[in-house]
């Protein structure tokens, strides 16, 4: 159904040391960057280019720099 971005950095954020809740919360953040991008500057761009781009941010997504900016 198009998550195994998703599945495969909750898994990989969990391997890094966070919690299962901890995981959902960062995914969840790169969500949120996009959800906070788009209601400032709607996108002209076609939805499968956001969602490649959305994918590949929550495929970066690591748990040491997730705790940095999180603050924790």
């Amino acid at each position: 159904m198009g998550f195994g971005p998703t599945v495969r950095a909750v898994e990989r954020l969990q391997r890094q040391g966070l919690s299962g809740h901890e995981s959902v919360h960062a995914v969840g953040s790169v969500l949120s960057e996009f959800m906070f991008s788009a209601l400032r500057e709607p996108s002209t761009g076609d939805s499968d280019t956001l969602q490649s781009q959305i994918d590949a941010a929550i495929e970066r997504l690591d748990a040491a720099a997730w705790r940095k900016a999180d603050g924790g």
